[in-house]
């Protein structure tokens, strides 16, 4: 069921220029290895997925499971899992259209965003610094730190 819905998203719709790709959550309370538990989130118990919506549709998406982790994603680049999952849902965009691709913290990397730009798609995400798997360089650092000193 989960394939004919994707399949049917993105045969019917068509993204526009600003997309963006975020996790989502489907109610679900039984009990499985397929399903995650997050009592802070407003969902806190069901499927976890990674969708690439656009004006509040999903056009594709991937699943995750506790048991398997992000099974349907490609094993290249030198990116951590969130970023290889960001890659392959951007890399089933259409090829003959520019996109912007707007990430949360979760997904931002430096090493993500020059892959994204090589490939012709824009990338714009917030990020925290201090996070394993963020490579910012010292002069980003630098500029954070002198932002909290500004009058």
């Amino acid at each position: 069921m989960i394939s004919s819905f994707r399949t049917a998203s993105e045969q019917f719709y068509i993204p526009s220029t600003n997309i963006a790709i975020d996790e989502l959550m489907i109610k679900c309370f039984r009990r499985s290895h397929y399903t995650y538990k997050m009592p802070n989130k407003l969902i806190s118990r069901g499927y976890k997925l990674f969708a690439l919506a656009d004006y509040g549709y999903i056009w594709t998406f991937t699943p995750s499971s506790r048991l398997h982790g992000l099974v349907e994603i490609m094993q290249q680049h030198d990116l951590i899992n969130t970023g290889l999952m960001v890659l392959s849902l951007l890399q089933k965009l259409p090829k003959n259209r520019k996109f912007i691709c707007y990430l949360d913290n979760y997904f931002t990397s430096i090493s993500l965003f020059s892959i994204l730009r090589d490939l012709g798609i824009g990338a714009c995400g917030t990020t925290r610094l201090h996070v394993a798997g963020h490579d910012f360089p010292q002069i980003l650092r630098d500029l954070k730190d002198l932002k909290h000193y500004i009058p």
